[in-house]
């Protein structure tokens, strides 16, 4: 499934019907505010609300009611390749929901 990048996002509209069909082991594409546009995530808890605010792993801080997904990045490997690695030895990084891209890829 793929986003089109070129409307504009909002919470709650554009990619949500992405977003209702995810499910943990899914690999999703997040629109990324660095120099990346886009990260690769690992998701292992789907969609879900933020019940008790909390910071993760990563220095971000998350409040109640934020809907997000939880998984692990992925790094590429080398500048310009198409290849990934899992880093399932980092802490476990949330996202907001409406920022994943696409889903449903290998």
């Amino acid at each position: 499934m793929m986003y089109n990048s070129d409307e504009e996002i909002e919470v709650g509209t554009g990619g949500e019907w992405i977003v209702e069909n995810l499910v943990p082991c899914d690999n999703v594409v997040v629109l990324s505010d660095t120099t990346n546009p886009f990260w690769i995530l690992l998701m292992d808890k789907g969609p879900h609300f933020v019940e008790l605010d909390f910071q993760d792993g990563w220095g971000n801080r998350w409040q109640q009611g934020d809907h997000v997904i939880r998984g692990y990045w992925y790094d590429v490997l080398q500048s310009g390749s198409w290849t990934y690695l899992l880093r399932d030895d980092n802490p476990l990084a949330y996202v907001f929901s409406h920022l994943v891209l696409a889903s449903k890829f290998s």
